[in-house]
């Protein structure tokens, strides 16, 4: 029997959901849906408890009755970080990166909800994935969600779930030519840039290589657009995205706009190659807002 699950992603701008029917097999996807995330106002209600709104009106709105949810953690508060440990046994990575991560955060490890993935296995040590969020933020996120009628089964950092989508085929890869013996398998690049936040992931053979997620996205532009040419903010972001033919004077304004993002985004790829070596990138993806510029 298939079993239905939906996927969340919580946006600040909107929150997005995908439903899959799930069998041995494989998976079907049954429907998708978009619904806007309620505006901020002076005294109203914060962003997550105007996100958990917009998924109660998502459920209502599709009639979505999931046997389960996978939601991906809203923002940047879930950190990344990149750990080398000098082995590659998984049961000695098991027993040590507890004491890795804790070296690395500015709070007790019992203060926060943790876990970690295998990056890249090369002599004899092993690049690990560490994502880090404090649990008062995460029990927040999970009491928002109950009021909106949802019991997540599990809370993912966005980064890493793109992988999931080449590993399972849900992205096709493009076919390459054979590979000579001993060369590097091409990754693919990822790249989500949403209304306030952006994630970066570099996939390769359908393993997560590097993830990150870090504040930029249309807001930002629009803001510096707003600046430069003195339009509304909500005027601003509107030429930003447009599909139709924008003012010239708002193209002149993006590369610089974009700076903090190319800047972000190289240091994020140097950081990688130097763990990974020279491996090439063979497809750059681009999603998120951004995606229709």
């Amino acid at each position: 029997m298939a079993q239905r699950n939906l996927g969340l992603d919580l946006g600040a701008h909107a929150v997005k959901g995908v439903l899959l029917d799930s069998t041995y097999r494989g998976y079907a996807v049954v429907d998708t849906a978009r619904v806007p995330v309620q505006a901020a106002t002076e005294g109203g209600p914060p962003l997550l408890a105007r996100q958990a709104e917009a998924v109660r009106a998502l459920l209502a709105e599709r009639g979505w009755r999931p046997d389960a949810v996978i939601t991906a953690f809203p923002g940047s508060a879930a950190s990344s970080h990149v750990l080398t440990l000098p082995f590659t046994d998984p049961r000695r990575i098991e027993q040590t990166v507890g004491f890795e991560v804790e070296g690395q955060i500015p709070f007790d490890l019992e203060d926060v909800a943790w876990d970690w993935q295998p990056l890249h296995a090369h002599d004899g040590k092993t690049d690990l994935h560490v994502a880090v969020v404090r649990k008062e933020e995460l029990a927040a996120l999970v009491a928002a969600l109950g009021d909106a009628g949802v019991d997540p089964r599990a809370v993912v950092p966005a980064g890493p779930a793109y992988a999931a989508l080449f590993a399972t085929g849900a992205v096709a890869g493009e076919e390459a030519p054979p590979a000579e013996p001993g060369a590097l398998v091409p990754a693919d690049l990822v790249l989500d840039v949403g209304h306030e936040r952006t994630s970066v992931c570099v996939v390769a053979g359908g393993l997560a290589e590097a993830a990150r997620t870090f504040p930029f996205g249309a807001a930002h532009l629009a803001r510096v657009v707003s600046r430069d040419l003195g339009l509304s903010e909500a005027d601003a972001l509107a030429a930003v995205v447009s599909r139709d033919a924008r003012d010239p004077r708002v193209d002149e304004a993006l590369p610089r706009a974009l700076a903090p993002l190319v800047r972000e985004l190289r240091a994020t790829l140097r950081a990688w190659r130097a763990r990974a070596g020279a491996r090439p990138v063979r497809r750059f993806v681009l999603c998120g807002e951004l995606a229709r510029l």
